[in-house]
């Protein structure tokens, strides 16, 4: 994911670039973050805009999403 990336922690939306060790991803405790660099960008369009990720529950959305809608789930 990029680092604007939409992610659901704590039954709120935070960019993947402001997840902290230690905060909850669905059941289980973020305990390592660290960055991939990739040549490509792969993009996921879903109807609801989310995506179960080996078990964990995440949005497909990117972008200035959180600036127009807030960060209520």
């Amino acid at each position: 994911m990029t680092p604007d990336h939409v992610m659901i922690s704590e039954k709120k939306l935070f960019q993947a670039k402001n997840l902290k060790i230690g905060m909850m991803l669905g059941n289980d405790e973020i305990k390592k973050l660290e960055m991939t660099p990739r040549k490509t960008k792969i993009t996921v369009v879903t109807e609801t805009g989310t995506i179960l990720v080996n078990g964990l529950l995440a949005t497909t959305i990117c972008g200035d999403y959180m600036e127009s809608k807030g960060n209520s789930v």
